[in-house]
This record gives C-alpha cells, structure tokens and sequence, in this order.
C-alpha cells in the first residue's frame, strides 16, 4: 500500500467517528477494494459516500494523540482539515491503490469523469497515493484550472506541490493564490520554498497592481523578504515610510527575513516600530487580525 501507516490511521478516525452502519459499510468497501480494485467498484464506493454521511460539513475528527501521529507518518499532512466524507472517499483511494501494479490505471479511469467534490476529495490525499505522473499530471492541471475549489484543493494544507513541484511550477501556483487572494499561510512549504525567481514575479505582479489603482495582497511580500534585490528593497523602504500602518508592519517582516545590510539599517531607522511589532507578536500569520 502507498502508505499503510496513514491507512491504518485514517481507517481508525474514520470508523471512530462513523455511525456503526456506516463503519460496517465502510469496513466491507475497504476489503471489497482491497483485494479487487476496479475502477467501477472505486467510482460507485466513493459516490455512494453522501448517502451515508448525512451530515455534509461534518470534518474529520482526531485526538491530540492521533494529531502526533500524523506529524510522524508525513510531514505537512493535515486531516484535521478534511471533511469527513472526504476522508472516506481518500480511504477507499488507498484501499485501491493496495495493487500498486495498477494504481495508475485504476485513478486514470475512475477520475476521468467525475464529480466535482469527488474530484475535490481524490486532489486532498494527492500525496498519500504514491509518485506517479498521472498523479503529477493531475495535480497540475488542477493549480491550472479555473476552478477555484480545485486548485485550493491542491494548494491549502496539501503537501504534495511543496514536494513535487517544480520551481516554475510552485512560483506558478503562488502567483496564482496570490492573485484570487488566498491565503499564503495555509500553503505548506510556503516560507522553505520561496526563491529568487518568485520574488521577482510578485514584485511585478505588486507593480501591476499599483498601477490599476489595486491593492496587492499582502501576503506576497512574505516572499519577497528573503530574496530581495535592490528594486524590491526600494518598494519595501517606501512602504515603510507610507502613513499606512498595515504596510509598515507588512515592509518590516518582509525586510526582518532579508539577509542584506540594507534591510537592517532600514529596520535600524524604525525602533519603535520593530518595539511594537515584538510587543504585539505580529507575524505573517496573525497580521490580518492586527488592529491598525
């Protein structure tokens, strides 16, 4: 199985927390899938899952003991996240993808019509199925899609792009979050994969923006921090100067994590603006609840 420490997990959380109908439907499935994948068998299991999960928002539910697990069996992976019928439909992606011999076919032809939350499900557990190029390919053509819900399902607390990406593909699917406004913050890898080519695109990308008369995300100048060039350096003194003082405190955790002179003596210039960011422990994660 691609990951029989994250089956074995996710089988307990989800019949835990399922009615004993539903667990007894769920353990035949697994077993059924297990030793014969077919890709119809797969389809049907996972779109009979809303029938048995009434209630739709429901999310997966884990103790502080199964949360230590987790962080042991793959580093970035957050069920917590998941609904719980998501979970499910990933339980039974695994008990298929038990025959690795045919893991590729199987998703191949069980994902080639399907519908959306389906689709959105099977996206979530993208890094638990093992390394493919069907796997890949359908990863990527999610970021590309104009479908919001798909793309999130493979940028928010997934860690499959931060793993398998490409460069130009990461920088891709980060200008993209950037520009429909999600949330640099729950993209896994965000901080340990930012580069010198992003930081140029979203630079350009804030440009734009300004010349629109559009204010660009703040949570692009995350990545622009660490690599920053003279140019960049340039736009962050002046929004440091700005009356605004969200983008103070946005210009100074950019320039907090620029390994350059310059950014230390522009810091060096604000004290009391550096006292206050440390006495109010704003950060990246926390500055859009800041008051300003």
């Amino acid at each position: 199985m691609s990951n029989r420490e994250a089956y074995t997990l996710l089988k307990f959380c989800v019949l835990d927390q399922a009615s004993k109908e539903t667990a007894e439907w769920i353990e035949q499935t697994v077993t059924k899938l297990s030793i014969c994948p077919e890709p119809s068998e797969l389809c049907l299991s996972i779109a009979m899952v809303p029938r048995l999960v009434l209630k739709k928002d429901s999310k997966l539910i884990l103790s502080d003991q199964d949360l230590n697990k987790v962080k042991k069996i793959h580093r970035g992976w957050q069920p917590e996240s998941w609904l719980l019928s998501e979970s499910i439909r990933i339980l039974f992606n695994l008990s298929a993808a038990s025959v690795s011999d045919n893991e590729t076919q199987i998703f191949s032809r069980a994902y080639r019509i399907t519908e959306l939350s389906e689709q959105i499900a099977f996206l979530k557990g993208l890094f638990l199925y093992g390394n493919s190029h069907f796997i890949l390919n359908y990863a990527k053509d999610a970021v590309r899609s104009n479908t919001q819900s798909l793309f999130t399902a493979v940028s928010k607390f997934n860690p499959y792009p931060a793993d398998n990406f490409s460069e130009r593909e990461w920088n891709n699917m980060i200008l993209k979050a950037v520009s429909w406004n999600c949330s640099l913050q729950d993209i896994y890898g965000i901080d340990q994969r930012a580069n010198a080519s992003l930081m140029k695109m979203l630079c350009e990308y804030a440009r734009e923006q300004k010349g629109a008369k559009r204010r660009a995300s703040k949570d692009l100048w995350r990545c622009v921090g660490p690599f920053s060039d003279e140019s960049a350096l340039l736009v962050l003194e002046e929004m440091l100067n700005s009356t605004d003082i969200e983008e103070q405190y946005i210009a100074a955790l950019a320039l907090g994590t620029s390994p350059r002179i310059e950014a230390k003596n522009l810091l060096d210039s604000k004290p009391e603006l550096v006292t206050k960011i440390k006495e109010l422990d704003i950060n990246w994660n926390n500055l859009k609840h800041i008051e300003c």
